[in-house]
C-alpha cells in the first residue's frame, strides 16, 4: 500500500495582499485630484510606473475607465495590470477593480488638510504570476518591501511634479 504525499492540487496558490499606502502633499485637494486622474501623466513623477494607455474613456462620471499601466518593482520585476473604475466621487475617491499580473480592488481617497491633501491608497490584491505564488511564503516581505517603496517614492514623485507646476 503507497501513501501519496503530493497529489494533484485542484486549486491554485493564493497569494492576497493587502497594501496601504499615505502620502501628505502639501498641495490643495483639486490639484491632487487633477494629477491622480491624469494617468497618462504618471510615469513622468511615478518612477514605479513605467507605462499608461488609456483604453476606453469611460462614462462621463468617470466609471468604467479603463487603463493598462507597466509597473517595475524596485526588486526588478515588471508587472502589467489594467483597472475599470467601478466608483468616483469627484474630488475625493476612486475605486478600481484590477485584473492582470495583480487582481483584486483600489482604493484612493483624498482628504484636505491643513497644508495640503492626505491621499491614503488601499490595494486588494492576489498575485497572478506562478512565480510570485510560489514564492509568497518566502518572499512576502520582499514583496511588501516593495511595494512600501514604490509607493513611497510615488508620494515623493507627486509633490514634486505638483510642486512644479
Amino acid at each position: 500500500m503507497g501513501v501519496s504525499w503530493l497529489g494533484p492540487c485542484e486549486e491554485a496558490v493564493v497569494a492576497r495582499y493587502r497594501f496601504r499606502s499615505s502620502w501628505h502633499v502639501t498641495a490643495p485637494p483639486p490639484e491632487v485630484w487633477r494629477a491622480v486622474v491624469a494617468v497618462e501623466d504618471w510615469p513622468r513623477w511615478w518612477p514605479a510606473v513605467s507605462s499608461t494607455r488609456v483604453v476606453d474613456p469611460g462614462a462621463p462620471d468617470g466609471t468604467e475607465r479603463v487603463v493598462e499601466y507597466g509597473l517595475r518593482a524596485p526588486l526588478g520585476y515588471r508587472l502589467a495590470v489594467r483597472t475599470r473604475t467601478v466608483d468616483v466621487v469627484p474630488g475625493r475617491s476612486v475605486l478600481v477593480e484590477v485584473l492582470g499580473h495583480l487582481d483584486g480592488r483600489g482604493r484612493w481617497t483624498l482628504t484636505g488638510e491643513p497644508g495640503g491633501t492626505e491621499v491614503d491608497q488601499l490595494w486588494e490584491v492576489d498575485t497572478t504570476r506562478p512565480w510570485m505564488r510560489a514564492l509568497a511564503p518566502f518572499a512576502a516581505p520582499a514583496f511588501r518591501w516593495s511595494h512600501d517603496r514604490a509607493a513611497r517614492r510615488g508620494g515623493e514623485g507627486l509633490e514634486a511634479w505638483l510642486t512644479r507646476r
